[in-house]
């Protein structure tokens, strides 16, 4: 009778520990999400400050910018530029589209 007793508080304790251990699984994989969220955030937002430390800190890219790009007198290097630049900030929109359709990044209204 106690082997069967035994084996009965052995069963009880193992699922005890599983459900502990899928609470824990739970709450570790919640706070990962949360890191993801705030390195994407982190991301996103270091490469919008480095744009505007660049057109802070470098006057031709800063006359590029204030340029009218529909005008005529660009000189022969600044469409590449500007499409660059311009690729540069789609390539973010696409970033945080995607991932914000996982579910990544919050809303501003959370």
């Amino acid at each position: 009778m106690s082997v069967v007793v035994n084996i009965l508080l052995l069963n009880g304790f193992a699922a005890i520990w599983v459900v502990f251990t899928v609470i824990f699984l739970a709450i570790e994989m919640y706070r990962q999400n949360q890191i993801t969220r705030a390195q994407i955030g982190h991301s996103t937002a270091q490469r919008k400050y480095d744009r505007y430390f660049t057109s802070a800190s470098s006057a031709e890219f800063g006359e590029l910018m204030a340029k009218d790009w529909a005008s005529p007198g660009l000189s022969a290097s600044d469409p590449w530029r500007i499409a660059l630049f311009i690729c540069a900030v789609l390539v973010d929109m696409h970033d945080v589209y995607e991932k914000s359709s996982v579910g990544l990044r919050r809303s501003r209204s959370s």
